[in-house]
């Protein structure tokens, strides 16, 4: 899990601009950030889990390969929206993509 402070404010950053990379399960929008340290957000919509039980577990494994991997990352605020094929996706899968989208 992340700690409180790498945390995105998701509202103010929705209408800022930034690069973006896709793959099949989720859209990552990246912003320059002045702070010392990378900060994450996460957005799961009801079109990907009518429940918030399910999607509040998508959020989970999501923090949680975040915190496995944040610092692969460089600095900069990143925004993570979801797709509907993250449902198919375990834990170790998540794990898998986020390894894959740490731009060394």
């Amino acid at each position: 899990m992340l700690p409180k402070k790498l945390k995105l404010p998701i509202q103010e950053m929705i209408s800022k601009k930034g690069k973006s990379y896709k793959n099949p399960f989720f859209t990552i929008k990246v912003f320059s950030t002045d702070k010392s340290y990378s900060r994450f957000g996460v957005i799961v919509s009801k079109k990907v889990g009518k429940t918030a039980v399910l999607r509040n577990r998508i959020k989970r494994m999501i923090f949680n390969a975040l915190g496995l991997f944040k610092d692969q990352w460089p600095m900069a605020d990143y925004l993570i929206i979801t797709n509907s094929k993250i449902v198919e996706l375990d834990q170790q899968k998540i794990n898998e993509q986020f390894i894959s989208h740490a731009f060394n």
